[in-house]
C-alpha cells in the first residue's frame, strides 16, 4: 500500500470485534508518503492492556514506512510508538517482528511492485 493523504485511516482501520473474533494484518507493507507518523487506528484498543484477552487484532511481520522513521498506532485514543507496542505485548505478540523505516527510493518501491506483480520488462 502507498497512502495518500486522505482521513488519516493510513494502512490500518478497525472497529471493535466480538471476542474471539478479530482482524489479522500480516506481512504486508505499507508506505506513508505524507508528514504523518500515525500508521493506523484501532478501535477498542486499551492502551494500558495490550496483553489483555480482549485485544483482537493479530499484527505481525509488518513494514511501515514513512517521512520520520517513525511508526505510530492509535490504540483507544492514544498514539503508541511501533517499539512500545512490542515491549508491552510480549504475550499477544503484537506487531511482533515488525519494522519501520523512512521512505525507500522511488526504484525501490517499483522494484517491490515488480516482484509482486511478477513482472519482467521485455527489450
Amino acid at each position: 500500500n502507498i497512502v495518500r493523504k486522505y482521513d488519516g485511516q493510513n494502512c490500518i482501520n478497525t472497529w471493535p470485534f466480538i471476542p474471539g473474533h478479530g482482524h489479522v494484518f500480516e506481512d504486508n507493507r505499507c508506505i506513508i508518503n505524507y508528514d504523518t507518523s500515525e500508521y493506523g487506528n484501532v478501535a477498542g484498543c486499551d492502551p494500558s492492556n495490550l496483553d489483555g484477552e480482549k485485544y483482537q487484532q493479530h499484527m505481525r511481520r509488518n513494514k511501515y514506512y514513512t517521512p520520520s522513521g517513525i511508526a505510530k498506532l492509535r490504540c483507544g485514543g492514544k498514539l503508541l510508538d511501533l517499539k512500545y507496542i512490542q515491549l508491552h505485548s510480549r504475550m499477544n505478540k503484537v506487531e511482533e517482528n515488525s519494522t519501520v523505516g523512512k521512505i525507500p527510493s522511488n526504484s525501490r518501491i517499483l522494484h517491490w511492485a515488480r516482484n509482486i506483480l511478477n513482472y519482467t520488462f521485455v527489450k
